[in-house]
């Protein structure tokens, strides 16, 4: 099981409250983590919005073949 707690870029810009540099961090929207999980194995990942710019990702890592 994986859980990922992150600043997400929200859909509405004016929604950004968490203060980023832009450098260090610099987030990325939920369906581009999703798609980032599938690739890397996992199955069932979700987001759960805390807040329009702070997301929680869950997902199972599929079996190795």
């Amino acid at each position: 099981m994986f859980v990922l707690g992150d600043v997400v870029v929200p859909e509405c810009p004016e929604d950004a409250a968490i203060e980023i540099d832009g450098v260090y961090d610099v987030p990325s929207s939920v369906p581009e983590q999703l798609a980032w999980l599938h690739a890397a194995g996992f199955a069932d990942a979700a987001a759960s919005y805390v807040r329009p710019d702070l997301a929680v990702f869950v997902a199972r890592r599929l079996p190795l073949r």
